[in-house]
């Protein structure tokens, strides 16, 4: 797994993750959906710069125009429930991305087992998870499981990773897995 942490990049992105770290603000669910979604089209403009594009001649108005249009459009994957408004803002920017949604829950043992419709994903097309908040890494490492038989080009997009999760996403995720994160946490889970 690579990682990259765009905390430092956009000045915007500490005022909106003050609002989600906020105990006031994060009392205004309103205004906390607002951040996330804002968020995620900060990080789906980020995750624009590592999608494959080709030139394509498009007749304008004013005559032809080259632009680069993407290879293959990305399927969003939130992780319900929370992933929803990440995706929503993702959706915003990658706008012709279908979205595809994954429930992880709990098993009896405690692990997560991801449910996903399979056979809406291409083996060509980008897989994006949003997960706001990886805390502990479980619904994000089954969710990436499920999906790497079908497709091997995995991104994710999250508002904060906790370092409680790195070392477990690191020894279970491949290599070729990018996380696109705006900051890294402390986190010590309850017993």
């Amino acid at each position: 797994m690579r990682l990259i942490d765009i905390s430092h990049k956009y000045p915007i992105v500490e005022q909106l993750m003050s609002n989600l770290r906020d105990i006031t603000f994060q009392k205004d669910t309103i205004l906390f959906k607002k951040s996330i979604y804002a968020i995620g089209q900060i990080l789906g403009i980020e995750l624009s710069c590592h999608l494959n594009y080709k030139n394509k001649n498009i007749v304008t108005p004013f005559g032809t125009a080259s632009c680069k249009r993407l290879i293959h459009q990305p399927i969003i994957v939130p992780i319900l429930r929370a992933g929803r408004a990440l995706q929503e803002g993702v959706a915003s920017i990658l706008i012709d991305s279908l979205i595809v949604d994954c429930d992880c829950p709990k098993c009896i043992n405690g692990h997560r087992n991801a449910k996903i419709d399979i056979n809406k994903i291409s083996p060509n097309n980008p897989c994006i998870i949003c997960e706001p908040i990886i805390a502990s890494g479980k619904s994000l490492i089954s969710a990436v499981q499920a999906l790497k038989e079908h497709n091997s080009n995995i991104y994710v997009l999250s508002c904060i990773v906790t370092n409680y999760a790195l070392p477990l996403l690191q020894e279970n995720l491949p290599n070729n897995v990018l996380l696109l994160t705006c900051a890294i946490d402390n986190f010590t889970p309850a017993i």
